[in-house]
């Protein structure tokens, strides 16, 4: 009776279900943010050691160039596609993008290999891209990215429909020594002009010349009547800008000739006017 008396300091009695549902949904979760963090420690090592092979790439000219495009299959394949893909156009390379920089440094190869892996530019990484074609006045690149068609998507989608292929525009420069007269020519054919121009009423293309993006606007908003102005982008500086021609190729001779006479047009040969980006 006397033993019967003494409490005993161990109890005979389970613990309940829900304190061990308890316990044990703790310990899951302290283990799934374990598991988290050590996967997203990982990645974050991961994308800091292919952003870092990347920023070698881009800033070493004299890197041999089957070694790079070997080294950036390497990178592609140590992130998921999306990822790698976002990575390549993120300005993480002294606040511009790797494309950026594989222009800047005329690294072609390099270029089209990253953009193997970019299905499409970001607005940001666009804007960028065509910042660079500026700087560098290389207007092959900004034909070879397709930049211009990021200008007009809806010339873009009514050339899917039609099924007709890019404009081709070839600029050349001269090199002169009076270098405020910004002499350039330009070729350009329209695919389908005519009939782009009665179905959108309006037609623009852009070329890169003289370090700006100059920009061809042909409207057909009035009936039986078309016209064409000229201007720079708001990617472009200012320019003083003195005469300009403009001629557009027959494809048949005028009335009473038997030969092919292009329609010209002539700008500013009296005045000197400053051409600025359009609003």
């Amino acid at each position: 009776m006397a033993l019967d008396n003494i409490a005993s300091p161990v109890s005979d009695t389970p613990p309940s279900y829900d304190a061990i549902n308890t316990s044990v949904s703790t310990d899951s979760t302290r283990c799934k943010r374990s598991v988290f963090s050590f996967l997203q420690s990982k990645q974050k090592h991961c994308q800091a050691l292919v952003l870092s092979r990347i920023h070698e790439i881009v800033s070493s000219p004299d890197l041999n160039v089957s070694s790079v495009l070997s080294i950036i299959k390497s990178c592609a394949a140590a992130l998921p596609t999306a990822e790698f893909s976002n990575l390549l156009q993120k300005r993480n390379i002294e606040s511009h993008t790797a494309l950026y920089w594989a222009i800047v440094n005329h690294w072609r190869e390099v270029l089209l290999e990253f953009v193997k892996f970019i299905p499409k530019f970001s607005r940001a990484c666009s804007a960028d891209l065509r910042l660079v074609c500026v700087t560098a006045s290389d207007h092959d690149s900004f034909m070879l990215l397709n930049l211009g068609d990021n200008f007009d998507s809806k010339d873009k989608s009514l050339r899917r429909m039609l099924g007709c292929p890019r404009d081709d525009i070839q600029v050349y420069e001269w090199d002169t020594a009076d270098r405020s007269k910004n002499h350039f020519y330009v070729h350009i054919v329209c695919r389908m002009f005519q009939k782009r121009l009665r179905i959108a009423r309006k037609v623009e293309v852009e070329f890169v010349a003289q370090g700006r993006i100059w920009v061809l606007h042909f409207d057909m908003t009035r009936k039986e009547y078309w016209s064409f102005e000229y201007h720079l982008s708001n990617d472009s500086s200012p320019v003083y800008h003195q005469d300009a021609i403009f001629e557009i190729e027959a494809h048949k001779p005028l009335p009473g000739s038997d030969t092919l006479q292009p329609l010209c047009f002539y700008s500013g040969e009296s005045c000197t006017c400053k051409l600025v980006p359009a609003k």
